[in-house]
């Protein structure tokens, strides 16, 4: 097992870290979450979430970074959630992280300078000091605090996640095509769909550039035969 010694040395270059950044992994409690417990009458656990840190997610997503979920806890609110916002990756009741994040990494040829980690507590600690971008929320714990390379205004559940998706989408000079797009409404849902049809029509474009070609080589080797006919008779 691959051990690392607690650093407190954050990252030099915030900005320069951010612009690398190709993966967004996000813990649940404390960061997605405030961090609170709470269950219905029927025993059931329930959470809640931000809309603007979801409206975030979502942008990135479509924009083509990969969304990883990785909890410790299991929670249908969290499967659904995913599921509404395109999660790419969601794993829950996971205690070694790094591990699972190590998965992650393989299945998308990720690097881990290409990693931006949003962690709250000591067990995100195994991520956030080996990866590209820690961030953590104003409310994380201190020993995260120490080794984040940015550490947001707001708190968990409470637009952290925004805020920090916010600052890679600037970084990588997404944020003001998004800004224009919602002026113009114009949303992420649209840029999704338009993208879908111009790979369709690509794709179909090069389908009948095949069919036209084969039948091309169809036509000469036809006009080939019946000239070897000719010669025949």
């Amino acid at each position: 097992m691959e051990t690392i010694g607690y650093q407190t040395k954050k990252v030099r270059n915030v900005t320069q870290a951010a612009e690398n950044i190709k993966l967004i992994g996000l813990d649940v409690d404390g960061v997605l979450t405030d961090g609170r417990v709470i269950y219905d009458s029927f025993g059931n656990e329930t959470k809640q979430f931000s809309v603007r840190d979801g409206a975030a997610i979502y942008y990135a997503g479509t924009l083509g970074f990969i969304i990883a979920i990785i909890t410790g806890r299991k929670c249908p609110a969290v499967e659904r959630r995913a599921e509404e916002l395109r999660v790419q990756e969601v794993h829950q009741r996971v205690l070694r992280k790094w591990f699972c994040m190590q998965e992650i990494m393989s299945r998308h040829e990720v690097s881990a300078s290409e990693i931006a980690y949003f962690g709250d507590d000591l067990i995100d600690l195994q991520v956030m000091t080996r990866i590209g971008l820690p961030i953590a929320p104003a409310d994380a714990a201190p020993e995260v605090k120490a080794i984040a390379g940015l550490i947001t205004e707001s708190c968990g559940g409470q637009g952290a996640v925004r805020e920090g998706i916010e600052y890679i989408l600037k970084a990588q000079g997404h944020w003001d095509r998004i800004v224009e797009d919602a002026c113009n409404g114009i949303f992420s849902f649209d840029r999704q769909t338009n993208n879908k049809q111009t790979n369709n029509k690509q794709t179909n474009n090069k389908q009948t550039n095949n069919k036209q070609t084969n039948n091309k080589q169809t036509n000469n080797k036809q006009t080939e035969k019946d000239a070897r006919s000719d010669d025949e008779i």
